[in-house]
């Protein structure tokens, strides 16, 4: 059995390197990741509506066609009052 003798400040060290590179990496990334989590979000919300749709028989991009449509309706319905 082999005992770890690295010193607790090292370790310290260490995970405030790593700690502080993620969350650089994050902001150098967030032009692209945040879009990328719009979309999920977007893609997740109306994935229930899309089945709803192929359910009743519609074609997959007839039925993503439709879902998008009536998502932007609603937001500028919600977001016309705004401005």
């Amino acid at each position: 059995m082999t005992t770890d003798k690295t010193p607790v400040y090292q370790k310290a060290a260490y995970l405030f390197i790593a700690v502080y590179g993620i969350i650089y990496m994050i902001y150098a990334a967030q032009s692209i990741l945040v879009p990328l989590v719009f979309a999920t979000l977007l893609a997740i919300l109306l994935n229930p509506l899309v089945t709803f749709l192929n359910g009743k028989g519609i074609h997959n991009l007839i039925a993503i066609s439709i879902a998008v449509t009536v998502v932007f309706i609603v937001l500028a319905g919600l977001f016309s009052n705004l401005f």
